[in-house]
């Protein structure tokens, strides 16, 4: 007798199994026969889908041998949302042919070669020549088409050319190329170095639309994914640091020209993201996520609804917000028609209220993203997938679900920002899920550099407003960063008694900007110092490369790196001598008291100096919040009466030499 099919088998878990075999495929032995079941426009069998399922439900494969496909089997998986067809006997796809494969009646892709680099188009070949309906096409003739990309309009034209044996050819305007070329420029890069062919290139995807002669052109993102992570052979700057440290020394300079910039173009002093003109700027956007989440009202959806076209509609209507009386418009998506119906950021939705598969597959996708069923990079991954590599609307649709973890995103401006934060992170023409995360994380860095920077409540939305604002506010000529001072040596005045802690005036209230009070730390101030503290940090580590590169030591700058986040090392900056010996420096922000400079040592650090003598460094940050300046001792020069027993206060006297 047959086994039953566990009821605890639940629609995650069936999402799971989908997962495991679209990563690990499908043992020949289990495909199936006559069914297969249909997700995000993907085929797999049901019946070893039930038997993965169940070790995610029960901790073990369940036998396919041990219960019945087929009729069983599909109707439990209908039950749980998922659609069933009968296996396709369709021979008419794929079609090869050369570079290009058409897919699909409305699909091709063509693997991108160095014509499509080098030389604006590509050769159609004969057996393609159907899926853009040229074949009545006569020698000299040409037809004019339209490429639309990331919701953009690019004109091109289909040629035949006046040879005995016609070839066609898709060209395309400088404007496209350009595009192509920013996209991918390590691929780019290869080509122009005269490499015939290069592993990693992308292909374009061409989907047909409605309209006759226009075609929506995305990618295959795997390879600008690789590319992104720097594996192609040639490395490119402008495409790397998926993974990135926010400058603080950038940061902070930023900020200063923020908030003057504030102050120079409304009169009025900054003071939070909450009034002033960041809030006539900016504040639209919360009322945009407030207005589009009621009427996304994803909360109320419920399983039914899949396939019939109501997730769809809420989503349209969360992106069409157009309110006359409030003057409310959403700028955030591309949405209006101003370049033609294909242009539109939901042009993918409204065609899929007209097809029943492509509808059910939308909104299983919207479904199990805004319910939590499936993690954010596949929700993303599917999304692309149906609707085109659409930067905003995807980021759009992220953000609508959780204001704190995702923000919109406009990547052109936003890239300027980018820029001038010194981040190495492009966002244009690199729409993936590892690029969204990955501004995010850069956008959760700022927001805790303005928190540093003394402000309170901020929120995500405000970090990406920061950013917003200073590439508008931030001239041309205010984009270069004050170059790192020279590291001197501080000269200890040796004749000066030192005091005891007890006669600096106010002690028990002081605070010192090397993140410490000269009794308990404070909540708030300890947070502020703290970041003042990393930010002395980052400066001490800009005049440290410099001053290897004043000598002569371009790799040994390269090399040196902060290594603070590791507090057994007792040091915080790894760095070099000129003759290639190991510097280990402790940075200390301070504030002189007349002549003298006081600091806290831990006891770790107080051993380390002494164990790694005569390589470890003491480097003062002064000034560190206006104009900073940097001197250093060797830790040999720290005399046993600088040092008092508490926590190691040190107290160090100096000739003044400035």
């Amino acid at each position: 007798m047959r086994a039953q099919i566990p009821s605890n088998i639940q629609r995650e878990h069936i999402l799971r199994a989908i997962t495991e075999i679209k990563e690990q495929g499908c043992p020949p032995h289990n495909k199936s026969t006559k069914y297969d079941l249909i997700y995000l426009g993907k085929r797999y069998p049901p019946k070893y889908v039930i038997s993965l399922a169940n070790e995610f439900a029960n901790g073990e494969l369940f036998n396919v041998s041990k219960f019945s496909g087929g009729e069983e089997t599909n109707k439990r998986l209908r039950l749980l949302g998922f659609e069933i067809v009968e296996k396709e006997d369709d021979t008419r796809y794929p079609t090869n042919s050369y570079s290009w494969t058409v897919t699909s009646d409305n699909n091709a892709l063509k693997r991108m070669d160095k014509s499509v680099f080098l030389h604006h188009g590509t050769v159609i070949p004969f057996e393609m020549r159907s899926f853009f309906g040229i074949e009545d096409l006569n020698a000299g003739e040409k037809r004019s088409v339209k490429l639309f990309f990331d919701g953009i309009a690019y004109f091109a034209d289909i040629e035949m050319t006046k040879h005995d044996s016609s070839r066609s050819r898709l060209i395309w305007k400088t404007d496209f190329s350009s595009e192509l070329r920013a996209a991918f420029p390590s691929i780019y890069d290869l080509f122009r170095h005269e490499e015939d062919k290069v592993t990693d290139a992308p292909c374009m995807q061409f989907e047909r639309t409605a309209a006759q002669d226009e075609y929506i052109v995305s990618f295959d993102m795997a390879a600008q994914e690789r590319q992104l992570e720097g594996k192609t052979r040639r490395a490119d700057n402008s495409s790397l640091s998926q993974e990135t440290d926010l400058p603080l020394w950038i940061f902070h300079q930023r900020f200063i020209q923020f908030q003057e910039a504030v102050k120079q173009k409304s009169g009025k002093e900054f003071v939070s993201f909450n009034e002033g003109l960041p809030s006539e700027w900016e504040s639209y956007k919360q009322d945009i996520y407030e207005e589009g989440r009621s009427r996304l009202n994803f909360r109320n959806w419920v399983k039914e609804q899949i396939g019939t076209g109501h997730l769809l509609k809420c989503v349209i209507y969360a992106i069409e917000i157009d309110i006359k009386a409030t003057k409310l418009r959403n700028n955030l998506v591309r949405w209006e028609n101003r370049w033609g119906e294909t242009a539109r950021a939901q042009h993918s939705l409204y065609q899929a209220l007209e097809d029943s598969k492509r509808c059910e597959a939308f909104e299983s996708a919207l479904f199990d993203f805004y319910r939590d069923i499936i993690a954010p990079e596949s929700a993303f991954d599917a999304f692309a997938n149906l609707m085109g590599r659409r930067y905003n609307l995807l980021a759009y649709l992220f953000f609508l679900k959780d204001r704190e973890e995702y923000t919109p995103i406009a990547p052109q401006q936003l890239d300027k920002a980018l820029t001038l934060l010194d981040v190495p992170l492009k966002t244009n023409r690199r729409c993936s899920w590892e690029n969204y995360r990955s501004y995010n994380q850069v956008l959760k860095q700022v927001l805790k550099a303005l928190e540093g920077e003394g402000l309170e409540d901020v929120s995500l939305l405000d970090a990406h407003s920061f950013c917003w604002m200073i590439s508008h506010l931030v001239s041309d000529s205010q984009q270069e960063i004050p170059p790192a001072a020279t590291v001197e040596p501080l000269i200890i005045d040796h004749s000066v008694e030192v005091l005891p802690p007890s006669m600096f005036s106010n002690d028990s209230d002081e605070e010192l900007e090397n993140g410490q009070s000269s009794g308990v730390d404070y909540g708030e101030k300890q947070r502020l110092n703290e970041y003042f503290g990393k930010l002395a940090e980052d400066e001490a580590l800009r005049c440290e490369k410099e001053r290897l590169r004043h000598a002569g030591r371009e790799d040994l700058a390269d090399a040196a790196k902060s290594v603070s986040n590791d507090p057994r090392l007792g040091y915080d900056i790894a760095s070099f001598n000129e003759d290639g010996s190991k510097r280990y420096i402790e940075v200390k922000a301070v504030r002189p008291h007349k002549r003298f400079a006081r600091f806290y040592l831990s006891s770790n650090e107080l051993q380390k100096s002494r164990d790694l003598q005569p390589n470890y460094y003491y480097y003062f940050v002064f000034q560190v919040k206006t104009k900073p300046y940097v001197r250093c001792i060797e830790a040999s020069e720290l005399e046993e009466r600088f040092l008092r027993p508490n926590q190691y206060s040190v107290t160090v006297p100096f000739k003044i030499h400035r």
